[in-house]
């Protein structure tokens, strides 16, 4: 009769079966020494820092100004534009004569808001106007200048907002638009 030896030997084809290489292993695996596992630096510790990623760039979009500059495509950040019949250095506005005003807004959605400003306050002149981009078009108000104005010239102010406000609301509207203003100085003479 065959031991269970020879019929390990007998499947395996004439190599060591199994069993045997189990044996085998059994009696080296005392005697070898692990190598220590290194982790390779792609897998280092860094992996733990990606979650915060997404909280970082949070933190600089909270952190980072607003007026940044970018604007979707096709927004302008020019303020209107006033044109005048009188009031610059070759051809000064005189007391009595009327002086009619003409706007470009230079965008093509929203409106436009002019008003006078003095020293007691800006009186609106004209407004709300719709903006009809690079189209000149006439505000419905004239300006007599008198002989106060003089002395201090008239100061006229365009604002761009993208829509009508109420009129409560429409003082602040108009001091919280900064980048959206222009202010034309007209010289009166006697």
């Amino acid at each position: 009769m065959t031991d269970d030896h020879d019929v390990e030997r007998l499947l395996a084809r004439g190599q060591p079966g199994g069993p045997r290489l189990d044996r085998i292993w059994d009696q080296v695996a005392p005697q070898v020494v692990a190598a220590p596992h290194k982790v390779p630096w792609w897998q280092r510790g860094w992996m733990m820092f990606i979650p915060l990623v997404p909280v970082a760039a949070l933190v600089l979009f909270m952190v980072l100004p607003s007026s940044d500059g970018l604007t979707p495509r096709g927004i302008s950040r020019v303020p209107p534009l006033l044109e005048t019949t009188c009031g610059i250095a070759a051809t000064p506005c005189k007391v009595g004569d009327p002086v009619y005003l003409r706007l470009v807004a230079r965008r093509a959605d929203g409106v436009v808001y002019v008003r006078l400003l003095a020293t007691s306050g800006a009186t609106p002149v004209a407004g709300p106007l719709p903006a009809r981009g690079d189209e000149a078009v006439a505000v419905p108000a004239r300006l007599v200048p008198d002989a106060a104005d003089v002395a201090r010239g008239l100061d006229v102010e365009a604002t761009w907002l993208p829509a009508a406000v109420e009129e409560k609301e429409l003082a602040a509207a108009l001091t919280a638009a900064a980048d959206n203003r222009s202010v034309l100085h007209l010289m009166v003479t006697p």
